[in-house]
Order: structure tokens, then C-alpha cells, then sequence
């Protein structure tokens, strides 16, 4: 609503704006773009609107979720144990960052947000496609997981569980893969499943 009446200098209580039940956006629907072409076209004909998008001009119009980088060092023990986790990630934010193992020296950085704000870093529009910052985190701390669980030659869930203090994951990790019916590995499974951790607004997964 504010948007069209900042594009067009609409009095406020003349622009009314009805909301259907569509079904998550998950960061798709963040942008009002639809709403000002069809507010243009309405008042250039004087007729209702109704604007579509093409999935080609989806692609094109639409943000996108931001790049990254992701720099990380680790140390383990011979046993398994993680005694070392230097996390440095760049443009895609804090959110998910921070870790829940038990790790004695540890240090993580983020800079800069996901947004990208005035530095240009990302050449197309960026915007909040589901969690933004914490998948691309939770993605890269838990694939350097599975990578420390596989030089050690240990199971990755036996690996997360040896590492793990909060009691709260561990419970969630073990129900998870006694309803999976995960079978201990120490290698990967070369199959199209595997195991990963992550909190989000107070949600263990």
C-alpha cells in the first residue's frame, strides 16, 4: 500500500489493498513490483489489472539469493574430537553462523550482509529467498562436518553426537536417525541422503 501511494501520490485512504490466501512466498512475494505494474496499467486504463509473470520474467525481474564465500579452518583430534573451527564468511550474513559443537577454540566472523549493501558485491538484486544467511551457513558448517567425520573415518552422526553438548540437538540428531533408520558409515554413502544439524528462530533441526 505504501508503495503505490509513494509511486503514484495517492491520498492513503484511497488505496485499499486485498491480501489472498496464496500459499508461502519464502522470500518470493517480498517485493511489490507486481503490484505497482498493475497499479500503472489500471489507472492508464481505467479497467482492473491482472498482471502475471511469465517464468522467464520471473527469473529476469526477480531477486536472487546472494553469493558467498565461506573460509573454513578446523583441527580434530585422533579420537574425533574438534578442537579447532575458524569461520570466516563474506556477503551472505551472520544468521546461522555461529556454531553448537563443543569446540574449545573457536572464532567466527561475517562480514558483510546478505543484502550486499552499497559495495556492489552482487551484480544481480538479492533478496530474502528462504532463511536468508542461515542455509548458506548451515550448509557450509555441515559439509565441513561430514568432511572432518570422513578423515576421521567416523560415522557422521557418531562424529556430531561425540561433539555435541547441547542436549537439546543430541536428542533431536538421535531421533532423527533412529526414525531415518540410519545405518552407522564410516565412509559417505555414495547415495542421495546424508545428515546435517541447524537452529533457526528457536527450531532445532
Amino acid at each position: 500500500k505504501d508503495q503505490v501511494v509513494r509511486a503514484f501520490g495517492f491520498p492513503s485512504e484511497n488505496v485499499r489493498v486485498i491480501t489472498p490466501f496464496v500459499g508461502g512466498g519464502f522470500g518470493g512475494k517480498s517485493q511489490s513490483s507486481q503490484a505497482i505494474e498493475a497499479a500503472r496499467l489500471a489507472k492508464l486504463t481505467g479497467k482492473p489489472v491482472q498482471v502475471a509473470w511469465s517464468r522467464a520474467e520471473e527469473f529476469f525481474y526477480d531477486t536472487f539469493r546472494p553469493a558467498a564465500v565461506v573460509k573454513i579452518k578446523s583441527g580434530i583430534t585422533e579420537s574425533g574430537k574438534i578442537t579447532l573451527w575458524n569461520y570466516e564468511v563474506y556477503f551472505a550474513g551472520s544468521r546461522g553462523s555461529q556454531h553448537f559443537y563443543d569446540i574449545p577454540n573457536h572464532s567466527t566472523t561475517a562480514l558483510g550482509e546478505w543484502r550486499g549493501g552499497s559495495s556492489g558485491v552482487h551484480p544481480f538484486g538479492t533478496g530474502p529467498w528462504r532463511a536468508p544467511a542461515n542455509n548458506t551457513n548451515t550448509f557450509a558448517r555441515e559439509s565441513h562436518i561430514d568432511i572432518m567425520a570422513s578423515k576421521a573415518a567416523i560415522d557422521p552422526v557418531e562424529f556430531r553426537l561425540n561433539n555435541l553438548k547441547d542436549e537439546r540437538m543430541r536428542r533431536v540428531l538421535k531421533a532423527a536417525a533412529e526414525k531415518f533408520g540410519w545405518t552407522p558409515s564410516k565412509t559417505p554413502s555414495s547415495r542421495g541422503f546424508g545428515v546435517a544439524c541447524g537452529i533457526d528462530s528457536g527450531t532445532y533441526v
